[in-house]
């Protein structure tokens, strides 16, 4: 891992100090060999061999379980051609990959720590997270994945910062490690796609392994008439196939790709400008706004829906109190004992109160809210973003809006890495519509009066994400068909919503990270 972080930062540091020398190569120089539109039904009928190696071993290990239907949505798509997409995504992180980065392609020295790698004719220009995927989960198993991944990580990234340095590079500046975290959480389901391919040949018997140097002239030759892949055998090499699976969702990696920052930065302009409008018009024409504002009616937080609501929400804190246990044991490092304790008396508290309370609270800032402001309500198009679905829209504080937003929309590395900006970006939109609509922004709504909101109701993100993120987690056979419910009497929503205790690690960072964001940004205290 580290002499892969070494050749990685290689690619980085000439990006950074020779950009034009470093395009042309990566352009003109490095041809995507294996995975291309072009090779599609070349290749195509050996994936479905694999597929259905891999089914076949996930139903002897696995059958019936949540493991299993993860795989299946994994591969509910056109596989090939999602593979063709994760080797051509790029961004400023793309580095010149290896391409074919197992253990037979890597040399060792038997007296000095010496390491080479070998073998690069499937080199490509693409996320650093395909080379270190396809190793991980070609050359290591399970049980050392389990107590050493984070080792591994950083060890790649210790050989990568100490080789940019080496070069003349800042890694804190070129690649630091939150970029690292987020092209494995976009990129790395890519060692799955290798691994149903790579798992199986590696546990061809020797009399089975076909003689390439037999293959002549340069008609290309269909893979599946020259790599003759069987049902794995044995459980140990089922195994192998289905672990893979069970730490990539461990690690959130099969989960669909989260929302990008100028996806994100995009939204919340977007959202500003609703709310400067409904700014405006209370300062401009007060008695319309008012008229309006006497026509909403709270639909989800309100004192006289607390017997709809209540057993619901006792099972969600039950939930995130489990979660809360499990995360804090098996992560220590990053939620410590005083984390523990301020989020645990935040669930003690009566949170539907609380909410109820943060709605029904006006304050000189407070704006028509849209109320179900999370990414499905957001309709983008290259030029234009549209916010649909208001049946939720209420009159508070525009923060009600934002951390919805946040905390059930982004995860910890981008509002690690972006959350200034994103707030800043937010302000300046709905300063700028205010100009344009005629009041003045600074004198109406300075920054200060942004954080000034966030202080006092951030705490909303927190009750919301009691409920969204384990929402979020349930498995599809769980979603409810709400079409389903019929007349107009009140049912309650536990009888609606079946919910189930968070079963993956990465699940329960997702709900933890969103209180310990909060409570880094001093959201969690009562006010």
């Amino acid at each position: 891992m580290r002499s892969l972080g070494r050749f990685h930062a290689l690619s980085l540091a000439m990006k950074e100090q020779e950009p034009d020398r470093f395009h042309e190569i990566a352009h003109q120089h490095v041809e995507e060999t294996y995975y291309d539109a072009r090779l599609k039904s070349w290749y195509n009928n050996f994936l479905q061999v694999q597929l259905g190696i891999a089914r076949d071993a996930m139903a002897r290990e696995y059958p019936g379980t949540e493991l299993e239907r993860k795989m299946e949505k994994f591969f509910d798509c056109d596989l090939y051609d999602h593979m063709v997409y994760l080797t051509h995504a790029r961004n400023q992180n793309s580095v010149i990959n290896h391409g074919d980065c197992w253990m037979p392609n890597f040399m060792f020295h038997d007296s000095t720590p010496a390491m080479r790698m070998i073998d690069f004719q499937l080199a490509r220009y693409s996320s650093p997270a395909l080379d270190i995927s396809f190793f991980v989960y070609s050359c290591t198993s399970q049980e050392l994945r389990e107590a050493h991944y984070h080792d591994l990580l950083d060890a790649y990234y210790g050989g990568l910062a100490e080789m940019l340095r080496d070069l003349g590079s800042d890694p804190e500046v070129v690649f630091p490690y939150a970029e690292l975290q987020k092209e494995l959480k976009q990129y790395a389901r890519f060692g799955c796609g290798m691994g149903i391919e790579s798992i199986p040949f590696s546990l061809l018997d020797e009399s089975d392994v076909p003689d390439l140097d037999k293959i002549k002239g340069e008609e290309a030759i269909p893979i599946e008439t020259i790599w003759i892949l069987r049902p794995i055998a044995s459980q140990a090499g089922r195994l192998r196939l289905t672990d893979m699976f069970r730490h990539a969702t461990d690690m959130g990696y099969l989960e669909s790709e989260g929302i990008k920052l100028d996806e994100c930065l995009r939204c919340l302009q977007s959202l500003a400008r609703f709310h400067a409008l409904s700014f405006a018009l209370k300062l401009q024409e007060p008695h319309t706004f008012q008229a309006l504002v006497n026509q909403l009616e709270e639909t989800y937080y309100s004192a006289r829906l607390v017997p709809w609501y209540r057993n619901f929400m006792q099972r969600l804190v039950t939930i995130c109190k489990e979660a809360l246990e499990t995360g804090c044991t098996e992560d220590p490092e990053d939620y410590s004992t005083s984390f523990k304790r301020d989020v645990m008396t935040f669930l003690d508290g009566d949170i539907y109160g609380l909410m109820v309370e943060l709605v029904a609270t006006r304050t000189h800032y407070s704006v028509l809210t849209h109320g179900d402001c999370w990414l499905p309500n957001f309709l983008l198009h290259p030029t234009a973003v549209r916010l649909i679905d208001f049946q939720m829209v209420r009159c508070g504080s525009p923060v009600l809006d934002i951390v919805l937003f946040l905390y059930c929309c982004t995860d910890q590395a981008l509002r690690s890495a972006h959350y200034d900006q994103l707030l800043g970006a937010y302000h300046q939109s709905f300063s700028e519509m205010l100009t344009d609509l005629g009041t003045d922004a600074r004198e109406t709504f300075p920054a200060t009066a942004l954080t000034e909101e966030l202080e006092r109701f951030g705490r909303f993100g927190c009750g919301i994400a009691v409920e969204s993120i384990p929402l979020s987690l349930l498995d599809d056979a769980d979603v409810p068909d709400l079409d389903s419910v019929e007349g107009t009497e009140g049912v309650p929503l536990e009888q609606i919503m079946p919910l189930r205790s968070i079963k993956t690690r990465y699940g329960r960072r997702r709900l933890l990270d969103v209180f310990r964001h909060a409570r880094d940004c001093g959201y969690l205290k009562s006010n």
